[in-house]
């Protein structure tokens, strides 16, 4: 808005600057009025530029004296304009004097409004931009100015309306448009004083005002239309023009109308009348009551655009009536090719997604006893088939997958492309086989060199239920299935239910709401107690939890799975690093040094953040050993790019920390990894301990387990233990530490220490 604000003024000013200079030199006395209006609104619209561009204080206040006070010679320069232009004695008269002294006092008031502070005043405002200007705060002497420029508006009104009265009809129009002119800048003026707006926009009108007053008063010519300019005008349109007198005879038809249709060089006014009585229907031509009305015709070749009006003197007498046509084919072929551009896909010709959708809506506004199903399509790993072949041949593929769809399309069906490798299709439920579908799926190969392809061509299918739900809606859901398969190879289609679209708006909720849970402290760990064979504890295990604004508390399977499929698990994981030291300097500061806290580090951490850095400095940022901060890591974690991740473990464990593998024997490698791991503490999974119908060969293994353990001098962990009977066999067996129900549930920080860290505390 500022930008055109400022391009608007700069423009008026330029052009008062030209069009004063031309009136001052054409030297006549209403051109000298002109002239000098013209240079004098120069004043308040520079004031007003440098109001809006300014974010400076004292600029804005002498931008606002520099406006009041333009404004008042420009208003005097307007009332002088009136009196020569109306032929009024001014230069000389009482009036003039009157006005100059009322000017100069007001003048005089508005330059010391600095020193009185009775004008104005300024605040800064704000746009919907974010810009800061400063905004006018109109104190009691600015009614005062405003009513003084009223007034001078006012006189020089009653002045040209005497005028109008008192001329002849002849000269009205002289008289009457700059009336209009003056009424439009003064009702603008009323309208933008109480507008509110952040800039004064009453300047643009005296802007217009003083265009329009420079042209009517210097440049317009009043010309009567003698029936030879008539001729001119109407014998130069590209359109044919027939004009009909009140019997009905054609009177006069243009050059176009006779080059349009074919007819003599000389008039021949009978031609023209039986060439009109072919193409329409004689009551529209000899109908007095036909008023005005267009009507569309089309041959093989081209179509004209035909307009019927009456005429009427100025007693509303009946006087004929003109046909006006215009060959309208050119513009009807762009109309029809745009069309066709806007509502079909270029590439493959069929409907693009912005028509799809408002064809199925419209389908099923108009057919609502009938069930309709919606089928959308995706290509899988389409992007490699482009890297691999080129997008060239891409592109092939889709158009030869759209002719494949439409080749089996039904009277009703409407398909269409929704994006990239994405197509769209709704049909008729009864008409929809999901095996001739899953069927066709299988059929899709692109061919090269005779060497076959095949394209795996995933499903989703919506069966519209709610006739009301948007067509995107309907395409969205039929995605939300075909994305519960976009990665299998069997399984060609899916179908929607709500609970998949349950699933996808709770994934969002977690998604959206995680920041603000980490800022508001909802996120927590709670703290699982990891107990010796004795009894004591030495230490536990931080494991998260979320008390959710809505949803309530949430335990670790409502949202990790989500979190470590996007990645944002890493949030969490750091969260709780920060945590557990900051407890870890806690205990330290009340005397507990030797109870350690041990927090998970996922496979996504090491992709995402650089561990080492991390971990290391919030160690050092709260001043605790590492020792006490184990490192809980799952043997799965290094599946993929073990070497450097194991690189970034033996950093850690020079500087003191421990590593716990964690879910040992779950693994298919388990002792590979074990081999190359450098593994401080095992924890045994809780599998092991779960009910089975082979108790002696569960029993064997976690022996086996323990015994390796044993002769590598790695104390184990047992966790998930629940009964004191696992816990006799378990320590028979050799393991060294429990964790589980039957010792204590994860329970929150302050629960933890008030049960297990008196002194000398036992299970």
């Amino acid at each position: 808005m500022i930008g055109a604000y400022v391009v608007s003024l700069s423009f008026f000013i330029c052009f008062n600057i030209i069009a004063g200079t031309a009136a001052h030199r054409d030297g006549r006395k209403v051109a000298l009025s002109v002239s000098k209006l013209l240079f004098v609104t120069i004043l308040p619209m520079a004031a007003n530029i440098v109001l809006v561009l300014t974010r400076r204080e004292m600029v804005t206040r002498l931008g606002f004296v520099l406006f009041f006070i333009g404004t008042d010679w420009m208003l005097l320069a307007i009332y002088r304009f009136i009196m020569d232009y109306c032929n009024y004695p001014y230069e000389g008269s009482r009036n003039r004097t009157i006005w100059i002294v009322i000017m100069g006092i007001d003048t005089l008031s508005v330059f010391l409004n600095p020193l009185l502070h009775h004008v104005f005043d300024v605040t800064p405002d704000y746009m919907a931009d974010g810009r800061m200007i400063y905004k006018l705060v109109s104190l009691w002497y600015h009614k005062v100015h405003l009513a003084i420029n009223a007034l001078v508006m006012v006189i020089a009104l009653l002045y040209l309306i005497r005028k109008i009265t008192e001329t002849s009809r002849v000269y009205l129009e002289k008289y009457f448009f700059i009336l209009v002119v003056m009424l439009v800048t003064g009702a603008w003026e009323f309208y933008t004083i109480f507008g509110n707006f952040h800039v004064d926009l009453s300047i643009l009108g005296y802007g217009v005002g003083s265009v329009l007053i420079y042209f009517i008063s210097l440049q317009y010519q009043m010309y009567l239309l003698t029936d030879r300019m008539l001729t001119n005008v109407v014998g130069s349109m590209g359109d044919a023009l027939f004009c009909f007198d009140s019997d009905g005879k054609c009177i006069f038809y243009n050059d176009s109308a006779r080059e349009m249709f074919r007819l003599p060089n000389k008039r021949s006014m009978e031609k023209a009348e039986a060439i009109m009585g072919e193409m329409f229907d004689p009551d529209i031509l000899y109908s007095k009551d036909r008023g005005k009305n267009t009507a569309h015709l089309f041959s093989d070749d081209r179509v004209v655009s035909v307009e019927f009006s009456s005429v009427y003197d100025e007693r509303m007498t009946y006087t004929g009536y003109y046909i006006l046509v215009e060959d309208v084919t050119e513009e009807n072929q762009r109309l029809a090719e745009e069309t066709y551009k806007a509502t079909h896909d270029s590439l493959t010709g069929i409907y693009n997604r912005e028509e799809l959708y408002r064809l199925t809506e419209k389908l099923i506004r108009e057919h609502p006893e009938e069930r309709y199903t919606v089928v959308v399509s995706d290509i899988k790993e389409f992007k490699m088939i482009n890297d691999i072949f080129g997008s060239e041949v891409g592109d092939e593929i889709l158009i030869k997958l759209a002719d494949k769809v439409k080749a089996g399309l039904k009277e009703g069906d409407i398909f269409g492309r929704i994006g990239a490798d994405k197509y769209g299709l709704i049909l008729k439920s009864k008409d929809f086989n999901p095996e001739q579908f899953t069927e066709g799926t299988r059929t899709v190969a692109y061919v090269k060199d005779q060497d076959s392809y095949p394209l795996v061509v995933h499903l989703g299918v919506y069966e519209v239920r709610n006739s009301k739900l948007s067509a995107a809606g309907m395409y969205d859901r039929a995605f939300i299935a075909l994305s519960t398969v976009k990665n299998e190879l069997q399984q060609r289609i899916a179908f929607y239910d709500d609970s998949l679209r349950e699933g996808i708006l709770w994934e969002q909720k977690i998604v959206a709401t995680l920041d603000d849970a980490l800022k508001n402290g909802d996120i927590v760990p709670y703290l699982q107690a990891q107990v010796n064979t004795a009894g004591k504890t030495e230490g536990c295990e931080a494991l998260v939890r979320w008390n959710h604004a809505t949803e309530g508390f949430l335990t670790p399977g409502r949202f990790m799975p989500i979190l470590e499929k996007n990645g944002m698990v890493v949030k969490i994981d750091m969260y709780i690093w920060e945590y557990a030291c900051r407890i870890l300097k806690r205990w330290k500061e009340e005397g507990r040094k030797d109870m350690y806290i041990s927090v998970n580090i996922s496979q996504k951490d090491f992709y995402f953040v650089d561990v080492y850095e991390v971990i290391y400095g919030l160690v050092q940022k709260y001043d605790v050993d590492p020792a006490l901060l184990r490192l809980e890591i799952t043997e799965s974690t290094f599946i993929k790019d073990m070497d450097r991740k194991i690189e970034v473990i033996n950093q850690l464990r020079e500087k003191g920390f421990l590593l716990e593998m964690d879910d040992f024997g779950s693994g298919y490698s388990s002792l590979n990894m074990l081999k190359d791991m450098p593994v401080d503490v095992l924890k045994v999974d809780m599998l092991f301990l779960s009910k089975t119908e082979n108790e002696g060969r569960t029993r064997a293994i976690l022996e086996l387990i323990i015994g390796l353990a044993k002769r590598l001098e790695i104390p184990v962990i047992s966790e998930g233990v629940e009964e004191a009977e696992q816990v006799a066999f378990l320590t028979e067996m050799g393991c060294d530490m429990f964790q589980g129900y039957y010792f204590a549930k994860p329970i929150s920080p302050a629960e933890f220490e008030e049960r297990f860290m008196k002194k000398d505390a036992a299970v």
